[in-house]
């Protein structure tokens, strides 16, 4: 059997070696997933394995009973081989010895009861979860853009409490969390891009939403091939309009400011994972200044503070919100996207470009 946590999420730690797998979507399938981010697939009858053959299954669910059937279907379906004990993929007709799964999940946080599922289905994107009282997270929360955790936002009113010392909230890439207290969180934001020397290729803005983060607090945020660097992080200079990297003398701070946006890139496509205590503030100031009258003075690279989305009219500069920013594309320009009057949104760990006259 295996037990999900909350609304169809991740399976609780089990014993005896047993994989620990993450439901997924993808496209009218699904997928599950390992703690190594491996896709469970199967390259022949009686035969799984992991990142290989077809990874993709459907689920139907009679009685109690789920039918996971592999996406080739001359593979078979899960079955429970009561002999031998496994589980893995047989065309045979489930039997005494031979026993379809169950899929369980929890009905409650603290745990108390488990049901199983009676039917699998994929929740809405624009789906919130309300906390409005005090919530003690005894098992991981996962939040997805869209998932079977919490989808898409977690909106706790009240407080959140994690029971142990490590993050048990993880904010993946296009998910929210919106918090009345600083709990612990990993927020991730996808490189999903290689940069291309010379080119503006595999640029990113970047933004911290745990506090003044180190850079090497931040996982995958600074890779290297030996001795070879494989990452920029630059921050802009309004008074010399240049860009500094980090790397260079004059660079006299190597954490992140609370609103202030950098520009990234590095050469290999992982997550950027921000742990800490997420940023819960009512705001966050960074300076504004214009230098000389050209046409490029007034500009700021603003960032983002929070784990959860926001607009420009979250952002005030001498008491009036701005009309619009500028952020970077795939291919490295700048183009303006954002502005205040469609409620354009800003995402965690994203920086914008902004400029100023006064």
């Amino acid at each position: 059997t295996a037990t999900f946590d909350t609304e169809n999420g991740i399976m609780t730690e089990l014993s005896n070696g047993a994989a620990i797998l993450t439901l997924g979507k993808s496209s009218n399938n699904w997928t599950f997933t390992n703690s190594s981010n491996e896709l469970l697939g199967a390259t022949a009858v009686k035969k799984v394995a992991w990142d290989s053959g077809t990874t993709t299954w459907s689920i139907s669910i009679s009685d109690g009973a789920a039918t996971i059937q592999n996406g080739t279907s001359t593979y078979g379906r899960f079955l429970h081989n009561v002999n031998s004990t496994r589980f893995t993929t047989y065309t045979s007709d489930p039997n005494v010895s031979m026993l379809l799964p169950q899929i369980y999940r929890y009905e409650d946080i603290a745990a108390t009861k488990s049901y199983y599922v009676t039917s699998v289905t994929e929740l809405d994107a624009a789906t919130t979860i309300a906390v409005s009282t005090t919530t003690t997270l005894d098992h991981n929360v996962t939040i997805n853009t869209y998932g079977y955790t919490i989808n898409g936002i977690l909106n706790a009113d009240g407080y959140l409490i994690a029971n142990k010392t490590e993050s048990k909230i993880v904010v993946n890439n296009g998910g929210q969390l919106k918090a009345s207290n600083a709990v612990k969180a990993t927020v991730k934001k996808n490189i999903t891009q290689d940069w291309v020397p010379a080119s503006g290729i595999g640029w990113y803005t970047i933004s911290s939403p745990t506090g003044s983060t180190g850079f090497g607090d931040v996982a995958n945020l600074k890779p290297m091939d030996g001795d070879n660097r494989l990452y920029d992080i630059y921050r802009y200079k309004e008074s010399t309009m240049t860009w500094e990297n980090s790397i260079e003398a004059g660079f006299d701070n190597d954490r992140f400011e609370e609103g202030r946006g950098y520009l990234y890139r590095k050469g290999n496509t992982s997550a950027l994972e921000f742990a800490g205590p997420v940023n819960i503030a009512a705001s966050y100031k960074q300076a504004l200044t214009v230098t000389g009258e050209t046409e490029i003075a007034g500009f700021a690279l603003l960032g983002n503070p929070y784990s959860h989305n926001i607009t420009l009219k979250h952002v005030v500069a001498e008491g009036n919100t701005l009309d619009e920013c500028y952020v970077l594309t795939g291919e490295g320009a700048w183009t303006t996207k954002l502005t205040a009057e469609d409620d354009d949104e800003i995402a965690p760990c994203q920086g914008f470009l902004v400029q100023t006259t006064t």
